[in-house]
């Protein structure tokens, strides 16, 4: 389900993440598995001070550093021109199925895909 079908909030949360889907779509093409909203947001819990919580699962194995660096690189632009601090993690797709990460379990439970 499409975090924007949940409405879960106001007409800015669905603008950033589409903004945010298209920037990361872009990015990363065929190697884009899934974008998962989490946190706040997606239990739709957010204040105003909340930042959004993004998880980029990709099919390739990649350097942490290098990706957040990518990331921030299309998407810091998109968090000035709202206002909101993203907090965009990169997770590899076989990470992402650890059945014993506790963060990776929230991510999956809580977790609403763009």
């Amino acid at each position: 389900m499409k975090a924007s079908e949940q409405d879960p909030h106001s007409l800015d949360i669905r603008e950033i993440l589409e903004e945010i889907r298209a920037a990361l779509g872009d990015l990363y093409k065929d190697n884009l598995n899934k974008i998962i909203l989490y946190g706040s947001y997606s239990r739709g819990e957010e204040r105003a001070e909340s930042d959004i919580d993004i998880a980029v699962v990709l099919n390739e194995s990649f350097d942490l550093i290098e990706e957040i660096e990518r990331i921030i690189e299309v998407t810091y632009d998109i968090g000035l021109k709202y206002g909101k601090h993203l907090s965009i993690r990169p997770i590899y797709s076989k990470e992402y199925e650890d059945p014993v990460s506790p963060f990776l379990e929230n991510v999956r439970n809580e977790g609403l895909i763009l």
